[in-house]
């Protein structure tokens, strides 16, 4: 124990002796944490906290008729609020669609009769078939630079069979101006991160607002009053829970070192040097005592 407490004395003095010689090392080396200590003591008290709890969400029922419209759900707007600038009575957003099918037309009124206004016998959604879809492109692109939407989208109809075997295929074309969907985007980033929003239903990309989610529910429904089968049945959306998230100020202000790392270059150019000198000197040394003992 005495032997191992010499040693740590002797190695502390040898420090002590290497620190006064270089003072502008010393300086750099005990000068820099005492500036940064009060930097850090500042800034930790104005870090703003991110941190949130563990969150699960309530479920939202998608009717897919007339009780979407002006549906409000946190995060989203209304459906509503795509005919903006309207009479609130007379608002709508008329649907094209496209088939060839002769049962298209069919249920496509099915599908409109669902968004009957109770007050106005109106529906929100009115229908206009077109010839083509190129010709559908067409008018979705020259309405999507307007402020106030008159269409909500368009519809083809590629398979449609009530009987056996059971077949509905369709697309929905939306305007490309109409928000990002984000389709082909691969997600290649960290996922452990504070969730953007806490609504119910994500309002990026538009799923609620745009009112894809009610069309897709009510053309189901639509073409299971084709199949004449009591198939009913109630659908709701819930959004996956999210974890507890923790963004601890002390964690932030460490996280962010790196950036100093500079800073350091002159400690470590001294320890290096040093390190050095003193492997030179005991080789020198070494090789002193080894010629005098090898040519005497």
């Amino acid at each position: 124990m005495r032997r191992h407490l010499r040693q740590l004395v002797l190695l502390m003095y040898k420090n002590f002796l290497v620190m006064w010689r270089l003072r502008l090392y010393t300086l750099f080396e005990l000068g820099l944490p005492l500036l940064a200590l009060p930097a850090i003591l500042i800034t930790l008290p104005n870090i703003h906290d991110t941190s949130t709890r563990a969150r699960s969400f309530d479920p939202v029922p998608v009717y897919g008729g007339f009780g979407d419209i002006f549906q409000s759900i946190a995060g989203n707007d209304q459906i509503a609020k795509r005919a903006c600038g309207k009479v609130p009575e007379n608002r709508n957003l008329t649907v094209l669609y496209y088939s060839t099918l002769k049962d298209a037309e069919v249920l496509m009124n099915k599908f409109s009769a669902r968004y009957v206004n109770p007050y106005t016998s109106a529906s929100f959604f009115p229908l206009q078939k077109v010839d083509s879809i190129e010709e559908m492109k067409e008018i979705l692109k020259n309405d999507s630079v307007k402020i106030c939407s008159r269409y909500f989208g368009g519809i083809e109809i590629t398979t449609l069979n009530s009987t056996h075997p059971v077949a509905f295929h369709y697309r929905i074309q939306m305007s490309s101006f109409f928000g990002q969907w984000n389709l082909n985007d691969n997600w290649d980033q960290i996922v452990f991160t504070r969730p953007t929003d806490l609504s119910p239903i994500p309002p990026q990309p538009l799923y609620w607002s745009s009112g894809i989610l009610s069309v897709q529910r009510a053309l189901d429904k639509a073409f299971l009053t084709m199949t004449n089968r009591s198939i009913d049945y109630e659908l709701k959306l819930q959004r996956a829970p999210t974890p507890a998230y923790h963004n601890a100020a002390h964690i932030a202000v460490l996280s962010s070192f790196y950036r100093f790392g500079f800073l350091l270059i002159v400690v470590v150019i001294q320890t290096a040097s040093e390190v050095l000198t003193e492997k030179e000197s005991a080789s020198l040394i070494g090789s002193w005592a080894f010629s005098k003992l090898s040519f005497p």
